[in-house]
Formats: structure tokens, sequence, C-alpha cells
């Protein structure tokens, strides 16, 4: 039997659940229909998505039809859960995306969609509660057209009666003139629509007269076609057709491959109502049969097929099924048996503390792992600082669920604190740090400079922080003595490091390094070594360099009925909050905007009072005053002297660290105690009386140590050569730079390799003998074009089907590019990529394709303009044409 999962997406009140349960009932697996606003709904079960009528946690049921399994995965629809839609995700063969008629598509669903993107989901589309709108159904279809300009969206209305869906020549061409005869009207203009997907499905319906079901299926599953169905779920209206559909138009290519590898994923852990921690997952391919060892240690004890509340006992699961079964407290979500899942890298940088009403709430430690677990996107940890629980800020509803849970796994009332901004934190001033790694076996010695850096504060730019950017950046001193691929790998993983400040524990951010010597030894010095004595080298730095604390801004995005948009808006006014956009979307108006952090958590508490729907996402930092900086460290440490000595750090000039470096090299360096020690015992001698000593200190005091003026001159010199030095080769860096970054004024091509390719008959036909010769005469075309028209051509072959592959470039001559694409990435999603890129720049650029997809991209592209496969054949055509003539 084939397994299909189809998972339900929608914002909240669209009719996922009903959806649900109307194609239950539809397949025969139920007798009566159950209704959310009832409370009876098959998937509804909890008391608090009962209560609230909306679903917060992921479940599954299965129906069986012509044998084939159909899991129905319905999702989350709320945005406060998202984190418990996107994990389900990645389980999916296909989404079915649900419509309001009258609301038709806002922010939440224009979310959903970057989301299926992102995931490469085939889709379905669901437009509901078309019993209430039946004039809208064009104007949906054109809207829906707008938002998937990639994608040919049909109405498949007329789809479930057409002839290509019957089981006679399945997979094959049919009789034109037959195919001609049975169709009515709106099938004739449905297939030919269909046909219009790809090149390929043209030509087959201009062959047959008709569009196979194989074919209308790979268009499907690759993307490039998404059915749109119209009915009503409570009705039960168009139900019957869209699963007639479903059943035609739905496979598993994973189970058709057949691979004996067990591999799958778990994408969800909890508990059953025994108690005992359960997986909820997906096995791709292999079977799984009961008291196997599935994953390291652990046996499948009980397997279990869910269907809401309820759920049926196997004794195997075959590929394709989801499943539920006992795991240990070992087991995380991720994909088995292999790998992990990749675990959040980056905390709130808004927090609350989370504690009960009497007790200490580590007792319960085990209960807060297990919902850390469940949910990881609240980011619940217990801090290693004075060992509390914390936890990011929740929504008001994600707020009531976890106080549920946590009321029915312990018997306790959970307290919320105040929420707490986490400021980020960075150097004040310059200052150096040494380190000696030295152990059997293993030595590395190195200093580094640490400086503030200007790197990540708000620019007049885009000021959203994306995954690339990083706080602090690592550097090498010019002819530094260390192995190159140690200082490349360092400066690569330095990019995934997250380091905490030394006194909030806020991110430690603005700042540079700088590695100005290294030794090591060949045969005991390894790369961990490096990193150790890097750690610890700018943790002497960090006290020295004292401390600037900056303070997190962030965007923001409000949706609010229009009867409460006065009340919003003076709410984020005196929050102190910038307006940037107001957007109108059917009954709801959306205000963006930004707002320092300090103002964040009032005004989360305001909004949420006045039931708006908030979204938040850190802008940039923001650097604080001394006198703001100085008010939050004395309420932290209580202690004036302290503050001081956190803001300033301690006093070392470069004097003194280059001064010691000396001595290091001399070999008389001491331990650093040692060395505060000896100072002490020359100091109690320098005068016979404690007079003397006074007046030493008075004078120390007054005009400060006493200070070598000859070297202090030398230092002050030579860091003057080097500044020139450095001014000048950044001097010819600029040049060089704004070299390379002048605009072009030679054309570019971009082509589609195997689409131009298959256009022409006698290339088709030396394709299908012998590929790479095709490919070859592609090449050949295309430089002697390069060439003739002095054009750079980039000319991009599909290889998104091999798996593993990284992609691949090759030139040929000056003017030519081949690439081919790496694993699940299209030509012409590149090609489309690489026409933006470049046309932003202002480069004038042609594109060669017959995909329809890459057409409507194209045309809405600045300075990109389109030839089909067949019109640069004739181009070409022509300029072989005057080649010949000039050879005459």
């Amino acid at each position: 039997m084939e397994n299909i999962v189809l998972g339900f997406l929608a914002h909240v009140d669209r009719g996922k659940t009903s959806l649900s349960e109307s194609l239950i009932f539809e397949s025969g697996k139920i007798r009566k229909k159950g209704r959310v606003d009832h409370g009876d709904s098959v998937l509804d079960h909890d008391d608090l998505e009962r209560k609230k009528g909306i679903t917060i946690y992921a479940k599954s049921v299965y129906f069986t039809r012509e044998n084939k399994r159909f899991f129905l995965l319905d999702t989350p629809g709320h945005r406060e859960f998202s984190g418990e839609m996107e994990r389900a995700l990645k389980v999916l063969d296909y989404g079915v995306l649900l419509l309001d008629a009258r609301e038709g598509i806002g922010k939440r669903e224009e979310e959903l969609r970057d989301l299926i993107e992102r995931e490469r989901l085939p889709l379905f589309i669901f437009v509901n509660k078309m019993d209430l709108f039946q004039g809208e159904r064009e104007r949906i279809l054109e809207e829906l057209k707008i938002h998937f300009p990639k994608q040919n969206v049909l109405d498949f209305t007329a789809f479930p009666g057409m002839p290509l869906q019957t089981k006679e020549g399945d997979g094959g061409a049919t009789n034109k003139e037959t195919e001609s005869d049975t169709l009515s009207k709106e099938e004739r203009e449905l297939m030919e629509s269909i046909a219009l997907s790809s090149l390929e499905s043209t030509e087959e319906y201009l062959e047959s007269g008709n569009v196979s079901p194989e074919r209308v299926r790979s268009l499907i599953r690759k993307a490039t076609l998404i059915p749109v169905f119209f009915g009503s779920a409570l009705k039960q209206e168009g139900i019957g057709p869209f699963l007639e559909a479903l059943t035609v138009l739905c496979i598993n290519p994973k189970a058709e491959a057949r691979q004996e590898e067990k591999r799958g994923y778990i994408y969800k852990i909890t508990r059953d109502e025994k108690g005992r921690r359960v997986a909820k997952a997906r096995l791709f391919t292999g079977r799984l049969t009961l008291r196997e060892e599935w994953l390291p240690g652990e046996k499948l004890t009980e397997i279990r097929l869910e269907e809401g509340e309820k759920y049926t006992e196997l004794s195997e699961v075959q590929a394709g099924s989801l499943f539920t079964a006992p795991v240990s407290e070992r087991i995380s979500p991720g994909v088995f048996p292999f790998e992990k899942e990749k675990e959040m890298q980056e905390g709130s940088l808004i927090q609350v503390e989370l504690s009960i009403q009497e007790g200490d709430i580590l007792r319960y430690a085990e209960e807060i792992r297990d919902l850390s677990e469940e949910f990881p996107e609240w980011d619940m940890h217990i801090a290693e600082e004075g060992k509390k629980v914390r936890i990011r800020s929740l929504g008001a509803l994600q707020r009531e669920l976890l106080e549920d849970l946590f009321r029915k796994r312990t018997g306790q009332t959970a307290v919320f604190s105040p929420i707490e901004l986490i400021y980020g934190e960075g150097p004040r001033k310059e200052a150096y740090g040494r380190a000696v790694i030295e152990s059997p076996g293993h030595y590395f010695a190195l200093s580094l400079r640490l400086f503030p850096s200007e790197e990540g504060q708000k620019s007049s730019g885009n000021t959203e922080k994306t995954e690339e950017e990083k706080p602090g950046r690592i550097g090498f001193a010019e002819n530094l003595n260390l192995r190159k691929d140690w200082m490349s790998r360092l400066e690569t993983e330095w990019q995934a490091v997250e380091i905490k400040g030394p006194c909030l524990g806020g991110p430690y951010t603005h700042y540079g390094i700088e590695i100005i010597e290294a030794d090591y030894r060949e045969s005991s010095s390894y790369f961990t070594d490096l990193k150790a004595a890097v750690s610890e080298a700018l943790f002497m730095a960090e006290k020295s360099a004292g401390l600037h604390l900056f303070q997190p801004c962030f965007s923001y995005s409000v949706a609010v009925k229009q009867t409460e948009l006065g009340a919003v808006m003076q709410t984020i006014e005196r929050a102190k909050g910038r307006q940037e956009e107001l957007l109108q979307e059917g009954e709801r108006v959306i205000l963006k905007g930004r707002l320092s952090g300090e103002n964040l958590p009032s005004l989360l508490g305001d909004l949420q009072r006045l039931q708006a729907e908030v979204g938040y996402c850190f802008s940039f930092f923001e650097k604080l005053t001394e006198e703001k900086e100085r008010e939050i460290l004395l309420e932290r440490t209580g202690d004036s002297e302290q503050t001081d000595k956190l803001l300033f750090g301690a006093e070392e000039s470069a004097q003194d660290f280059f001064q010691e470096e000396e001595e290091a090299s001399e070999g008389h360096s001491v331990p650093r105690e040692a060395k505060t020690k000896e100072g002490k015992k020359k100091k109690e001698k320098t005068g016979a009386y404690i007079q003397d000593i006074e007046l030493e200190e008075i004078f120390l005091r007054t005009f400060g140590p006493v200070r070598n003026r000859g070297k202090e001159a030398l230092l002050s010199e030579q860091k003057l050569i080097l500044s020139r030095e450095k001014e000048e080769k950044q001097r010819a860096a600029r040049e060089q730079y704004e070299k390379k970054s002048a605009v072009s004024k030679k054309k570019l091509l971009l082509v589609d390799g195997y689409n131009f390719m298959f256009a022409k008959d006698a290339l088709k036909e030396l394709a299908k003998e012998d590929l790479m010769a095709g490919r070859e005469k592609v090449i050949q075309y295309l430089s002697e074009y390069a060439v003739f028209y002095d054009t750079e051509v980039y000319l991009i072959f599909d290889a998104y089907h091999v798996k593993g592959n990284p992609g691949m470039k090759q030139r040929f001559g000056k003017n030519l590019e081949l690439i081919f694409t790496k694993e699940g990435e299209s030509a012409d999603f590149t090609l489309t990529k690489m026409a933006k890129e470049f046309s932003e720049k202002g480069r004038a650029v042609s594109i060669v394709t017959s995909d329809q997809a890459v057409q409507v991209q194209a045309f809405s592209g600045k300075g990109v303009s389109r030839y089909s496969s067949r019109e640069f054949y004739g181009i070409l055509e022509e300029m072989r044409r005057q080649i010949s003539e000039m050879e005459l």
C-alpha cells in the first residue's frame, strides 16, 4: 500500500480541521462528521484547543482509498505556534493551503507561501467557505496568480470528470481524435492550460491531444503546476471532487524508489496517555518491525498509528507511514538514524524568568527539560548563572498553553517575571591578551589585540539582521607565523562562535580581534590548541578592554482590527515607536516600524491586552550613553567601584604589554600573580620611613607612574610608520575594489541549457543518442556567439537531481562559462536569480528559455529581455550566415 502524507496549512479560522473532518467523512472512515465549534471533531481533542477553537498541536489521522493510505496532518495556524508547523513540513509529501474565500491572501498566507517554497513542497490550494461568496472565483484565481508567479495556477474544478484520469492508458498518450470528442468545453480548456505548464507537456499535448496522468503528477511534484479547488468544508460542498483528484494525482516517489535503507524523520517528542516519552516520526524508506533496533540502543517496543485522540497498534511500519513509538531520554527530533537536528543557536534578546509560587522550580528540572524538547522554539533552559529557569518572551496563547501543561505535569502554578531585556556587550577600548597552552604533547602561544568595532550598528541601509552577519570579526597581523589553512579555518569557524559578554551574559558584539603573534611547534601543536589559546587570550583582553553596553532595537509588525487602530497607534506612540508602514488587509490593518528594546516589553504587554497580533524581530544594536550604562550596571552590581572597573577595565597600556612581551622573549617572564607580589615588595623597600612611602603614593596618584619617555617616543614613531604603510595598502585596495566593482558595459546572455538543446529537433535527436555530444554542440554554438558579439555567456544545465552534488563551473575561453546547478537547485531558479542580480547591478541581460516560470520572472525584472529557444536559434543561424560571408 502506498503511503502519502498531506499537510493542511492555513491561518487561524480558515477551516483546516473542518476540511480534515470532511475528507475523513467523505472517505467513509467515520459515519458522523464532527464540528470544531461543537468540540467533537476527531483532531481537536485537547481541552485548550476545544476551548479556544484553534489547533495547537500537529496531529494526524489516516484513511485508505484505492490502495493508497492518506495521512492528514493538521498543523497549527496561529503564528505563536509556527515552530510546531515548520517541523511538520519536513515529513509532508504535499501541502494543502487553505484560503478563506472572502479574506483571500493576507500576510500570514504570504509567510506560508515562502515556507512552502523554501521546502520545495508540492502544493494544492483549497478555497473554503465558497457557500458564502459564490461570485468570487475569478477574483481569487487572479490574486493567486499574482502571489504565485513562478507556477501555473489553475482551477481544477473540471478535472475529476476528465478522461485523462481513467485507468486505461494511465501513463501513456490516448488517441487525439477520441479525446477531442469526449472532452467538454471546460475540460478542453483545462487540458490546454495544463499543457502550457512546461515544454514537455506542450509537446505531449500537440502529439496526442492529451496530457497523461503521469505528466500531471510530475508537474505537481516539481511545483510547476498548482491545482486549485473550491468548496465549503462545513457544507461538504466540493469535498468529493477534491478527494477524487487527490487520489489520482498524489504519489509517494520515495516509496517507488524501494530503497532498503531505513531512513526517516522525528518531528515531535511528546508524552502519551501513560506519561511515557514518545516520538512522532515518519519512515521515508525501508521497513521497521516490532522489537527491532531502529535507533542506537532503542528497540521498537510498540508501534502506533495516530488517529486523533485514538490510535491503532501495528507490528510493522511501512515506507512512507507516520507512526509513534516510545523512546528514551537520549532521543531528540531530527533525521534518523544518523543525523541530529540542528539546535537553536540564537536565544531571544528578551526573556522572562519562570518560577513557582512556593518552593524551588528546579525540583521539576525533568519536566522543564521535557517541555523544552517538545517546544524548542520557546528556548526554555536552566541558566548557569544563579540556576534560574529562563524562557523567551511568549505570546498570550503560548503562555496560557505553558501554564496549562505545567499545572498538569507538576501540580504547580507557573509564575512569569516581568520581561527582561538582554543587552549586547562590547569592548570600550583597545586591549591586549596573551595565552600559553602547554601540556604533554601540546603547545601553543599567541598574543592578540582586542579593539572596538562599529560593525553591526545601525546603518542607513537595510538594518535587518541576517544569518550571514556577525557581531565580531577575527583577523591576522601581516607576516604572522601561522599556517594558512589554520587561519582560514579559524576565520570560517569564528562565524559560528557565539561569545557571551563578560558581565551580563548577553551577546558580545562590536568587536574586532587581531592575532599579532603566534608560536607553535609542528610536532606538538594542533588546531584545537590554537582555538583554546585564542579563547584564553580573549578572556584576558576582555578584563582590560572595559565595557560598552548596546541596546537591541527591534522591527515590529502589528495586525489589528480597524476599530482598535486608534488605541494601538496611541500605544505605539507612548512606547516611542517609529511608525514606517500602514497596510490595509481586508478588515485588518498592519502597522510596521521600529522601536528600542527598552520599550518593547511594555509595548508587548499593552498590545496583548488589546488582543492585537504582534510579531517582532531583532534589527540592530544601538550604543548606550555612559550615564545609561552606569545606571544599568549599578543596578546589577550595587557597587559603584565595581561598576567603574567593569566600564573602564584594568589599567594596562600597550607599552606595558609590549614590555612584558620583551621580557617573555628574553626568558624573564613570570606569572602575573608573582609579578604583582614582586611589585609590592619593591614598593615596601622604596623608603626607610613610612613618610617616604606615603610621599611616593601621593606622587603616583598625582602624576601617574614613572614613564620611559624615550621608549614611548620610539613606539610612537613605529606606530606612525605602520599607520602610513597601512593607509597606503588600504588606498591601493580601495582602488582595486573600485576598479573591480565598476559596472561592465559588456552584454550578458543567460541560457537554460537543456531547454535550448531540446527545442531543436537535430540537437534533440543527438542528445537522445549521446547527451554529452549534445552538450558539446550547444557549447560550440554559444562559444561562437560569445566571440562574435563580444558577449558574456552563461550556459546553465540542470543537475539538481544528483544527490550530494555541490554544483560545478567551467570556463571556455574568456566569454563563456558553463554552470551545472547544485542539488535541489533547478536551472530556471539559477537563471532567474542570476538575471535579477546582474540587472540590479545595471547590466544589460538577455535570457534564452521557453520555460513559463522564467518568462514571468524575466518580464518583471528591469533591464532583462527574453528570447525563446526557437527565436535564439534564428539569431544563431543569422550569425553563422554572416560568418560564412566574411570567410568568402
